[in-house]
């Protein structure tokens, strides 16, 4: 009977060196797997939130960008006005006489008058028809309002065409729509040196820039 060997076969050694390896190739594949799921989860959970503070943040960085740049070309266009007023604001006076930012009745009134007093004739009563409704399309396209003034007075004829001609060349923008005159005789008609003398009724139609109130 052969004697028994102190040391294992070499097959069963073989076999537990075997089971040893897949077992370590096994832990560390199970690390490997560990390790990425927490990488992932890290990523998923932590880096997330970050990328997207990030881009909203860019974002925000680029809608500033783009306010500023906004904000400068108004800035630009304000410094351009302010040089274009300084440079007329000598010859402002001239252009709001000639076409106020607002209807100014008193103001046509007077001018009115003061051509009428220079040739000895007197309005008794100056009427003014103001109309919302009867603006031109144009006048709505430009922001050119306008409203008629009604004037009757008696005077002798020469007076009469200075007059018309004295508001015709008005600095003020107006637009004579219609005049009409009458014979009238002043004094006796017996009188042989009577003045000839006309009633007429005028109507001009006067013009005012109205801006309007958002270009601020």
């Amino acid at each position: 009977m052969a004697p028994q060997t102190k040391y294992p076969n070499r097959e069963s050694l073989s076999v537990f060196l075997e089971r040893r390896r897949e077992d370590q190739k096994f832990m560390r594949s199970l690390e490997v797997g560990s390790t990425l799921l927490l990488i992932s989860f890290f990523a998923l959970f932590a880096l997330r939130p970050a990328f997207d503070v990030i881009s909203a943040l860019v974002g925000e960085i680029r809608s500033k960008d783009a306010l500023s740049k906004q904000l400068n070309t108004k800035i630009r266009n304000i410094i351009e006005a302010q040089d274009n007023f300084s440079k007329i604001q000598k010859d402002y006076s001239l252009i709001e006489s000639c076409l106020p930012d607002l209807p100014r009745y008193a103001q046509a009134s007077q001018q009115v008058q003061l051509a009428a007093k220079n040739n000895n004739i007197n309005f008794s009563k100056i009427a003014f028809n103001i109309k919302e409704d009867d603006k031109t399309p144009e006048q709505k396209k430009s922001n050119i309002d306008s409203y008629q003034i009604s004037a009757i007075s008696q005077a002798s004829f020469y007076p009469a065409i200075s007059f018309l001609s004295k508001l015709h060349n008005n600095r003020r923008l107006l637009d004579i729509e219609s005049l009409s005159f009458a014979n009238s005789k002043k004094g006796s008609v017996a009188s042989p040196s009577a003045e000839s003398a006309i009633t007429f009724n005028l109507n001009a139609r006067l013009y005012f820039w109205n801006p309007p109130n958002d270009k601020k």
